[in-house]
């Protein structure tokens, strides 16, 4: 398989910016794409518009992000004015087809990302991705691998999309269940609230590989409530702090202090024995009266994260929703025997959602195996 420089086998081109006075949502003028914020999976959706265009795009380019802390992101192309944090590749026609190199880029990602310089505002130049390495072998074959990649991602696309559908469900069926919940009764957090306890400080001296006691922290709670223990570390505990500070089934998880958008993330823990958690995260055991997976889904709706939202406080970087704010939240509370069937629909859910998350890790697997066959000569 030969390879040549990417720039003898497309055209580069590079977006200019436009004062954001000049460019609005109004259906005006010419579509508008500032940067990879505008990215859809595989193409861009347009949400601007500019009576001042500068340099357009075209639908057969492949896009990348070039400025920014998504550089190396890329899309297909689209008839638009391109601001500064995007490049267009334009294919020479005889060289490359647009499907094989939108694939050949997305391969490439991590390696472009790693290309970029700049402490405050990371880019790279038209000379980094001119001088990408790319194979190069005749149309025809070209369009037999970029046929296999695109089967293979849609089937990835697919995986997900289902994933994401089950993701709302569980709104879908608390609303199904409980309506707007202005018909229940309510009681204040702090009084369902049986036992409620913040976690086990921990230095980063403290937490790593030669220690023995799993250790969930703010990161194992994922913005839509499911438990990730993924990329949980390991930290050191007496036998008296694993008593107090052990996780088990059924406890309700809230994320304390974080980003003014991830504080108050909440799950149910479903894990393992032996985990303990963190000084980020509110540990709490309610009383027979309410069910810990009905108020984490109460929690995600409208009306709980307006409250969450209300009781917000904090810096530029960091805020944090205090227990003693949390205690005078009121909680609709709805017959706990309408409560357990909706925990049990939701974790019937959850199975499911767990099962296709695996198989899409596989399929992922399984992908990024095509790609590097299909760019190394062995597809």
């Amino acid at each position: 398989m030969s390879f040549q420089a990417l720039g003898e086998a497309v055209d580069i081109v590079a977006g200019q910016h436009i004062e954001a006075s000049l460019y609005s949502s109004e259906p005006i003028g010419s579509a508008y794409l500032t940067g990879p914020a505008d990215f859809g999976e595989t193409r861009p959706r347009v949400t601007k518009w500019t009576s001042a265009p500068k340099v357009f795009a075209k639908a057969s380019d492949v896009l990348v992000t070039v400025k920014g802390a998504g550089v190396g992101k890329s899309n297909l192309g689209c008839d638009a004015a391109i601001g500064r944090q995007l490049m267009a590749l334009r294919p020479k026609q005889e060289k490359v087809l647009q499907s094989y190199l939108f694939h050949f880029i997305r391969y490439k990602e991590q390696r472009i990302a790693g290309l970029a310089d700049g402490a405050t505002v990371p880019g790279i130049g038209k000379a980094d991705l001119a001088n990408l390495q790319i194979p190069l072998p005749p149309i025809g074959e070209q369009k037999r691998i970029a046929a296999i990649l695109d089967k293979a991602d849609q089937l990835r696309q697919k995986r997900r999309q289902a994933i994401e559908l089950l993701n709302s469900l569980t709104q879908s069926i608390f609303l199904e269940m409980f309506g707007d919940c202005k018909r229940w009764s309510v009681s204040s957090f702090g009084a369902l609230a049986a036992e409620a306890k913040i976690g086990l400080v921990r230095s980063a001296a403290e937490i790593g590989e030669n220690f023995n006691i799993p250790y969930l922290r703010m990161d194992g709670i994922t913005s839509d409530g499911r438990l990730n223990l993924s990329s949980v570390k390991k930290t050191h505990a007496t036998a008296s702090e694993i008593q107090t500070y052990q996780l088990i089934a059924g406890d309700f998880l809230f994320n304390t202090r974080n980003s003014k958008e991830l504080v108050g993330k909440t799950t149910v823990y479903t894990g393992p024995s032996g985990y303990i958690y963190n000084n980020n995260i509110l540990r709490v055991r309610f009383t027979e009266a309410v069910n810990s997976i009905y108020v984490a889904a109460y929690f995600r709706t409208d009306e709980g994260r307006r409250d969450l939202e209300a009781r917000k406080s904090g810096t530029t970087s960091v805020f944090a929703i205090y227990q003693k704010n949390l205690e005078s939240m009121l909680i609709p509370l709805p017959p706990i025997e309408m409560q357990n069937r909706f925990a049990e629909r939701i974790t019937k859910i959850s199975f499911l959602r767990n099962s296709l998350i695996s198989s899409q890790d596989a399929i992922s697997g399984f992908f990024s195996s095509l790609q590097h066959r299909a760019f190394t000569g062995g597809l």
